[in-house]
Formats: C-alpha cells, structure tokens, sequence
C-alpha cells in the first residue's frame, strides 16, 4: 500500500469533522434520551438498562462512522478525482483499502464515547474481557458496513449521494434493532432484522449480556456481507477503470 496516499487521506479525514460530530452526537444524545426513558433493567438480568444501551448505540455511531465515510467517494468520483488516480501507480486494492482503513479509524471514536460514557456517567458494569469484546469486536464488525459505503459510493451520483445515504442509515438502524429493540417486531420483521449486518454488529457488543450464543453466526453473516459487498465495489470500480484505459 501506499503510505503516502494513506497518510494524506488520514490528514483529510481529520480536516473534516462533520462525520465525527454526526456519529458521536447522535448516539450521544439517544444514550441519555434511553437511559432517562428506561432506568430500569434488562428483562431476566440484574443489568441497567444502559448496560444494553452501550453496546448497541455504540454499533450505531461506528455504522454510521463507516458507511458515510465511504459512501464519500460518490465525490471524488463526480471530480475527476477517482479518473486521476487510475492513472497513477495506485493499485485497486491499494485504493480501497485505504479507504476502509480511514473509515475503521474513524469509527472507533464513537464506540469509545459511548463506552466511556457508559462507565463513567452511567456506572455500567462489565469485565475487562467483556469491554474488549465491545469495543474491539464492534469495530471489527464495522467492515462490511465501510464496504458497503464504497459500493454506495460507486454507484450513486454525489448529487444523490445525502439522499441515500441517510435513507440507508434510517432504515437499516430501525430494521436492524439499533434503534429499537426488535423484541418489540412481530416475527416476519425480526426474521427480516437477522439478515442484515446492523443486527449483528449490535448483537456482538450485546454477547455479554446473553451469554454469547449467536457469536458465531454473527461472524458468518457480516463474512457474507463483507465478501459479497467487496466483490461488487471491486467489479464496479474496475468497470470504472476500463473506461479510462
């Protein structure tokens, strides 16, 4: 890889806070809206509300860290940017690599406001082994979620890009239980909610909470996503590149 570009795009995404102000606020605010609304515990445990609030809100922000991020290239490529880049030495993988990377770095910033904010403003209470399993499993589960912004990115027009955006974020948040709990959708909705990736990055930050039972297929299932949304934007950005050459 191309530490240079690496380090350039680094330097960009730090120049560009909106990102940052939009993932940590947001989850920010529903964390004390949720906390204040329910200050009771968790059905069949003897764990605060919040202890579920903080693995979930965190899967929210570093979603929403990742996928925008990404989705950002729509951009570079209604610039020229993306068609000046295909013709320099920077390899395909090289290019989207870095831009996942940038979108991981981002992400972790709002899993760490959220559990910081959990311990110390809420008291929540987990092991040490438990708190590295939500902090550094949620922001592993965060790749498909900066794969699927790049296959955004390449396929719709910066003009429509907030639209979509947003409208993917809503949606999926809702749908995948980061929003509300599907405990409370009826069956066809809690079926529909296990096939997509914002349940299960939500569910791997709440694994000590339920006894880690669904660890594995959670791992199965944003295998999938990641495989199959990277397979996409590399043909959709190679198709890009044959119609420079």
């Amino acid at each position: 890889m191309k530490f240079g570009y690496l380090a350039l795009e680094g330097k960009r995404s730090l120049r560009n806070p909106r990102y940052l102000i939009f993932t940590v606020g947001m989850p920010t605010i529903l964390f004390f809206i949720y906390v204040n609304i329910f200050p009771g515990t968790i059905e069949g445990t003897d764990k605060p509300f919040a202890a579920y609030l903080v693995p979930t809100l965190a899967a929210l922000g570093a979603f929403f860290a990742a996928l925008a991020s990404t989705a950002g290239t729509a951009v570079e490529r209604s610039t020229g940017w993306q068609r000046q880049l295909r013709l320099t030495p920077l390899s395909t993988f090289e290019y989207l690599a870095t831009k996942v990377l940038i979108a991981m770095f981002i992400s972790i910033t709002p899993i760490a406001v959220i559990c910081l904010l959990g311990r110390f403003v809420e008291n929540v209470q987990f092991s040490a082994g438990d708190w590295a399993q939500i902090v550094l499993g949620t922001w592993l589960a965060t790749l498909p979620f900066a794969l699927i912004g790049l296959v955004v990115g390449q396929f719709v027009s910066a003009q429509n890009l907030p639209t979509a955006v947003n409208g993917i974020l809503t949606l999926t948040s809702l749908l995948g239980g980061l929003l509300i709990p599907i405990a409370v959708f009826p069956d066809w909705m809690r079926n529909m909610a296990k096939a997509l990736p914002t349940y299960w990055i939500g569910e791997i930050g709440r694994g000590p909470l339920f006894g880690n039972t669904e660890l594995g297929m959670a791992a199965i299932v944003l295998a999938a996503w990641s495989v199959a949304a990277g397979a996409l934007v590399v043909w959709r950005y190679q198709r890009g590149a044959e119609r420079v050459s």
